[in-house]
């Protein structure tokens, strides 16, 4: 029975710490939330720029300023929980409960390893 409660305790504290971790993930900054930099152009004289015009490169060159897609590429998620009846002295359970799915505003990389990890960890 001791190993019974270890057992129950290890899946309360891992169920607890991977869920804390996915959520600290959704606070994180990650690149795609960010805009990128702009760089003013260098201003140049008007002999440089009647130059350019007569070589045929044009004057009016915009800088491109493409933004990265948008943030609503980072979509929401739902994670799974884990088999929480699978500890069991006896017969075992009819039925497989699992324990409360997380989600999460972001799925990142980061997500998917903490994810990964927790079951890694329950196996």
């Amino acid at each position: 029975e001791c190993t019974l409660e270890n057992a129950k305790l290890f899946l309360e504290r891992l169920t607890e710490t991977s869920e804390q971790q996915l959520q600290l993930f959704d606070n994180l900054l990650v690149i795609d939330e960010t805009d990128q930099g702009k760089v003013v152009p260098k201003s140049q004289t008007t002999y440089e720029l009647i130059r350019h015009m007569k070589s045929g490169k044009g004057s009016d060159k915009k800088m491109e300023t493409s933004k990265l897609d948008d943030v609503s590429q980072i979509h929401k998620a739902m994670w799974t929980g884990i088999p929480s009846n699978q500890f069991y002295i006896g017969e075992k359970p009819s039925t497989l409960e699992i324990t409360a799915s997380v989600q999460t505003c972001k799925s990142t990389l980061a997500h998917s390893a903490a994810a990964e990890a927790r079951i890694k960890a329950y196996e």
